[in-house]
């Protein structure tokens, strides 16, 4: 075996060490904030994991290291231990849907065409462009848009009459479609499933019981790598369809003031701030 063998060898050895010691400490960490919890308080306890073992100052780029050698061992593990089909995706949704986002579809037929239009433009643009997806505009006061799990997306009214435009509301659903398209949504429920019934056997029931109470949640978290994520998929659908990819700046601007008056509770609660994430953006596409 040659230096150049014996170096690559050793390389990918400390990349395993280091791949299985970033996971054990973050499912011991998960493990330890649900030991103690209800089903009830699943999302809390999600949300303070978070916290402690996800923040990071830096755009969930590849190049960030242990954080991202941890997520994707993460997400492979979930794929693997965990198979759910597209058709119990669209079920699951489907049930969500009917039994509580129904009453709430706000009476805003030109509105919600809009944001179809703008998502079907999207689409067309993805990797998956015959996927079909459920896209509603809610009636609420908070300015919030969400995905859920079997490709349904919400817009609040509050959102809709807060953006300018079309190129920031494109960026906007572009965001919620990379978040089901990358299995963001399905993931999350995934492990959601897994903490909850740790050391048992899991069951489609118990997955399907995690994934309502979730979704009932409107938008409970992503850890940041996903949302930066997010935010970059929706750069590239938005370019393609023939939007302003710099909308966004705009946009988070006027985040940034709501954040500054606290009056973005929700959103801040569940994503980087806006500053970050503009500035993040604003270096992928080469504009200062």
């Amino acid at each position: 075996m040659t230096s150049e063998n014996l170096s690559d060898t050793s390389i990918k050895k400390d990349m395993k060490t280091k791949t299985f010691f970033i996971l054990t400490m973050a499912l011991l960490s998960f493990s330890k904030a649900f030991s103690q919890v209800s089903e009830s308080k699943v999302l809390t306890a999600y949300k303070n994991g978070i916290k402690r073992f996800m923040t990071f100052e830096t755009c969930g780029s590849p190049l960030d290291g242990p954080i991202y050698i941890y997520k994707e061992t993460e997400n492979h593990a979930l794929d693997r231990l965990m198979p759910i089909t597209e058709q119990q995706q669209a079920d699951l949704g489907q049930r969500e849907f009917q039994s509580e986002m129904e009453s709430h579809v706000a009476n805003r037929p030109r509105d919600l065409q809009k944001i179809k239009e703008i998502v079907g433009k999207l689409v067309a643009q993805s990797r998956f462009p015959d996927r079909q997806y459920h896209v509603y505009l809610i009636q609420s006061n908070e300015i919030n848009a969400f995905s859920t799990i079997g490709g349904y997306i919400y817009v609040t009214t509050a959102l809709f009459d807060y953006v300018d435009s079309d190129d920031e509301m494109a960026f906007v659903l572009g965001h919620e479609l990379t978040h089901i398209i990358n299995q963001h949504v399905v993931r999350k429920i995934k492990k959601m499933a897994m903490l909850a019934y740790a050391g048992q056997k899991l069951n489609m029931q118990q997955f399907q019981k995690i994934a309502l109470n979730l979704n009932l949640t409107l938008s409970a978290p992503f850890d940041q790598i996903d949302e930066y994520d997010a935010d970059r998929g929706a750069i590239t659908l938005v370019k393609k369809a023939g939007y302003d990819e710099t909308a966004f700046n705009g946009l988070f601007q006027k985040f940034e003031r709501l954040e500054k008056k606290q009056l973005l509770s929700r959103f801040t609660s569940t994503h980087p701030t806006s500053a970050h994430r503009r500035a993040c953006l604003n270096k992928m596409i080469g504009k200062k």
